[in-house]
């Protein structure tokens, strides 16, 4: 499910993106938690269940709720350069368990987060 999540939420991203970039409003701090975005709309509809209000970070080593920040980690994500991080309790396909995220750069959930 989380994974499927994942690439609903990179969907959503660039279904919002614009040119020039748009902010994403209401969650502007580095790991941010994802439910607190406004804009993109949708994102704030995106919750794990085990770990409401525990946003991921790169050094997470178990569940934690979606995160957002730029691609490299920093603070201030845009429609243009993010990055939703997560963690899996159990692997999936080619994913083993551990942080995995998708990013403005790819799309496709991989391994770890920054």
């Amino acid at each position: 499910k989380r994974v499927a999540e994942l690439q609903q939420i990179a969907r959503a991203i660039q279904l919002a993106d614009t040119d020039p970039a748009t902010a994403f409003t209401g969650c502007a701090t580095a790991d941010a938690d994802i439910d607190t975005c406004t804009l993109p709309t949708g994102l704030a509809n995106f919750q794990d269940p085990s770990t409401p209000g525990t946003p991921c970070t790169g050094a997470s080593t178990g569940t934690c709720q979606y995160s957002v920040s730029q691609a490299d980690g920093d603070a201030a994500a845009t429609t243009q350069d993010w990055q939703v991080c997560s963690y899996l309790e159990s692997g999936s396909g080619s994913l083993a368990t551990g942080l995995v995220s998708v990013s403005s750069s790819n799309a496709t959930p991989h391994t770890g987060c920054n």
